[in-house]
Formats: structure tokens, C-alpha cells, sequence
């Protein structure tokens, strides 16, 4: 399957997109459904570690980093890093880094 058959749409039988492609870890992933399946188990694992630890400051950059690379780094190769590029989806890293401030 070519790098240009990735998801698009909903989820499912969808196709993917090509710039999820390089992201993945899982190269057997087809489908939007597939991802969001492996997803689902690597979130739960991630709260299974939540559940286990204990955080002075649950607001620094080095909780927020590891938390992510626990719920999303099974599946997706960027987990536990602050994003180069803008997305779609979430909050661009200096925006992240204002409201964990402000919440503090």
C-alpha cells in the first residue's frame, strides 16, 4: 500500500492519511479504527501508570512530557515531544507552556 492510502474521514474502514504515515509506530495499521483501537490500549496503560505514581508538580513540562509519552507512545513516534509543526488539533507548545503557567 502506498504512503498516499493512509486515513481520511471518519473512523473504520477509512483510508489513512499520507502524514500519519511516518508517524505511526505500527506499520500493519490500514485504517483510522485500527489506530484508535491501539489508542485506546495505549491510554489505558498510561492511566494504569497515572494511577501508580506520585507528582510534586503535576504543572511542570516534565509531567506533561512523560504523561504523554505514557498514553500516546505506543502508538505515535512524537509522543513525549513538544510538536515542530502546527496541527489541527491541541495547542501549539508556547500556548501549552501559558496555561500550565497561568494554572499554577
Amino acid at each position: 500500500m502506498s504512503a498516499q492510502l493512509l486515513w481520511v474521514g471518519g473512523s473504520g474502514v477509512n483510508r489513512c492519511q499520507c502524514e500519519n504515515a511516518t508517524i505511526v509506530k505500527h506499520k500493519h495499521i490500514r485504517t483510522q479504527g485500527e489506530r484508535e483501537e491501539l489508542d485506546q490500549a495505549n491510554i489505558a496503560l498510561g492511566l494504569r501508570w497515572l494511577g501508580r505514581m506520585w507528582w510534586k508538580d503535576t504543572l511542570s513540562d516534565h509531567f506533561g512530557i512523560e504523561l504523554h509519552r505514557k498514553l500516546f507512545g505506543d502508538v505515535w513516534r512524537q509522543a513525549g515531544r513538544f510538536r515542530q509543526t502546527g496541527k489541527k488539533i491541541g495547542v501549539e507548545p508556547i500556548q501549552l507552556r501559558i496555561l500550565m503557567d497561568d494554572a499554577r
